[in-house]
């Protein structure tokens, strides 16, 4: 129990450091990312370099700030672009169920299967790299495990009174999604 919880205190804290990092990073930065300081080629923490400086004489306190952008940016893309496809196909499988419903899932429980850096490196290598690359691989990495949550709690939510009663007034599939499971 006590180390759930430092777990998520520990996640939390890291999170609050990047997103201060790119808040900082926007108002003041030291120094350019790619400035080079021939001079100080992996010096140490100083007050010029309150990190230091990389082989290159760089200043790695701003290549810091300005990578913490970049993994928001692709952090936040992704996961939203997989759980925005995740939730659409969760949730055609178990409103429309029977052969499309079953490939749907079946597909989705392939990729499950795949452990995660192997379908990575695939996804990679067939879509290419760069931050378009990773931002495709996350989101196609991310779409079954959201997939499956929405389908099970759709599923679950079939006998529910108020889903009996709709549709037993005739309530089209997209109605029911739409005004019923959705917003559980």
């Amino acid at each position: 129990m006590r180390r759930k919880s430092l777990s998520l205190n520990l996640g939390v804290v890291l999170l609050a450091a990047i997103l201060l990092m790119c808040i900082i990073s926007f108002l003041w930065m030291p120094y350019g990312p790619n400035v080079m300081d021939n001079e100080n080629p992996c010096s140490d923490p100083s007050r010029e370099h309150l990190l230091g400086t990389d082989q290159y004489g760089r200043d790695i306190l701003s290549r810091i700030m300005v990578g913490s952008r970049t993994v928001l940016l692709i952090g936040f893309i992704s996961v939203a672009a997989g759980a925005a496809a995740g939730t659409l196909l969760g949730s055609v499988a178990a409103v429309v169920k029977g052969l499309p419903g079953a490939v749907i899932m079946r597909t989705m429980e392939g990729l499950m299967a795949f452990p995660g850096t192997l379908l990575a490196l695939m996804l990679v290598a067939v879509v290419g790299k760069g931050q378009t690359g990773a931002i495709i691989a996350i989101s196609i990495y991310t779409v079954a495990p959201f997939a499956r949550l929405v389908y099970t709690l759709i599923l679950e939510n079939e006998n529910l009174l108020a889903i009996k009663a709709a549709r037993s007034f005739g309530v089209s599939k997209n109605r029911l999604l739409t005004h019923y499971y959705m917003p559980m």
